[in-house]
Formats: C-alpha cells, structure tokens, sequence
C-alpha cells in the first residue's frame, strides 16, 4: 500500500513567511496523512528494541525520555531513525536538564 502512494507528486507544505510552498515527496508520507500517526505508532512500538536502556513515556507523537547518561541513548535514537527515514524536528525539540545536589 505504502509503495503506491503518489511519490514524485508535489504537495503543499506551510512554510515560515510564505503562503504557499510546493515540494516533492520522494519518501514517506506527507504531513497530515491519514496514515501518519498509524506508522508512527507502528515505529514507536519497536523503539524499545532499538534503544534498549531507553526510560520512556509517549502521548501521541510526544515521547519523553529520560536516563542518567542520555547521550549513548540518544546516539541509538538517532540511528533508529536515520534507519526508518524519520526526521527529528529540531525546532520543536526541547529537553531539560536535572541533577541531584
């Protein structure tokens, strides 16, 4: 099913400043896809196996993470999802830092 959606066809994204921007979609899916939040769901599912020692709470397409040395996990999450073709918005991103006195 995944295969024959319309790749090569142009969609329209929201961009900063511009009304409209057109782009072609060369893999995935576009935002807005009734079959997004399935696939992530799917992905999300799976993630405990990629990143094994990863803490986690998800609430839709929100994960948070936490572990008291987050950098080899964040290093497995990045490879977990350079592997599926998922992008981490960074602009979207935020994170905190806590420590015990």
């Amino acid at each position: 099913m995944v295969n024959s959606f319309p790749h090569g066809t142009l969609h329209l994204y929201p961009n900063q400043g511009d009304p409209v921007t057109y782009s072609t979609l060369a893999d995935g899916l576009p935002q807005g896809s009734a079959l997004s939040c399935a696939f992530f769901m799917i992905f999300m599912s799976n993630i405990g196996n990629a990143v094994r020692t990863l803490t986690r709470l998800s609430y839709a397409d929100d994960i948070v993470i936490w572990q008291q040395d987050i950098s080899q996990d964040l290093t497995s999450l990045k490879r977990f999802c350079e592997r599926w073709k998922m992008q981490i918005i960074t602009g979207e991103t935020a994170y905190a830092t806590f420590s015990l006195p």
